[in-house]
């Protein structure tokens, strides 16, 4: 029978944000689709369909979202746009 240990957090792989609450503790300046995904609790091929909806396809493989403009989102903090 084998076991297998996770690698401990190093500082060119961060532990992955699963949470609002794991999202608020981090530091980093960026969370990945598949951590948004997880916070948001929505599949990552629904978010991966809605961004490409509202915005232009990304330039490379790897797409981020801003961690500080989420959690504003998340938590009532952004503010409204408005119609100009």
């Amino acid at each position: 029978m084998s076991t297998q240990s996770q690698a401990p957090e190093t500082a060119t792989e961060p532990r992955a944000i699963n949470t609002l609450d794991e999202l608020r503790a981090s530091r980093r300046a960026t969370i990945n689709r598949a951590e948004t995904a997880r916070i948001l609790d929505v599949d990552k091929r629904t978010l991966e369909q809605a961004s490409t909806q509202t915005s232009p396809p990304a330039a490379g493989p790897r797409v981020v979202a801003p961690r500080e403009k989420l959690l504003a989102l998340l938590t009532n903090d952004a503010p409204i746009p408005t119609a100009t």
